[in-house]
């Protein structure tokens, strides 16, 4: 028996907050039955670029954090350790911006799951040998 995984889920993992590295172990043990389209694979590339991009741009935005405090404030343990806690999420924030360019610049830097688990088809029918 043949399983097909549709592109909506390979993506859903650029969006939703699942556990992505488990579930990708868990398909390789059926590598064998997995199935994947061109369109698949096809649609796969297409989007993932676009949501990683949205996603950089969701974590960039988060770092604008700005506390805003009037002057009576400012020389208070409480405000300086905030603003303390800014800078390092800032920069936590900067460096994780950067590793996703990363996935950005190589697609494979990410583990890209259509390259990584199943048997290629051409069209609906002739399987191919596995993925890569």
């Amino acid at each position: 028996m043949r399983i097909y995984i549709d592109t909506n889920w390979f993506l859903s993992h650029y969006q939703a907050i699942t556990e992505r590295k488990a579930v990708l172990l868990a398909l390789r043990s059926y590598a064998h039955r997995i199935v994947l389209t061109d369109q698949t694979e096809l649609e796969f590339r297409r989007n993932r670029d676009r949501l990683l991009a949205e996603l950089r741009r969701k974590i960039q935005k988060s770092l604008e954090v700005q506390p805003w405090a009037a002057s009576l404030v400012h020389e208070l343990d409480e405000y300086k350790e905030l603003v303390k806690a800014r800078d390092a999420m800032k920069s936590r924030g900067e460096a994780l911006v950067r590793r996703i360019d990363t996935f950005l610049s190589d697609p494979f830097s990410d583990v890209s799951p259509p390259a990584s688990v199943g048997t290629r088809t051409t069209g609906v029918t002739g399987i191919q040998g596995p993925t890569r």
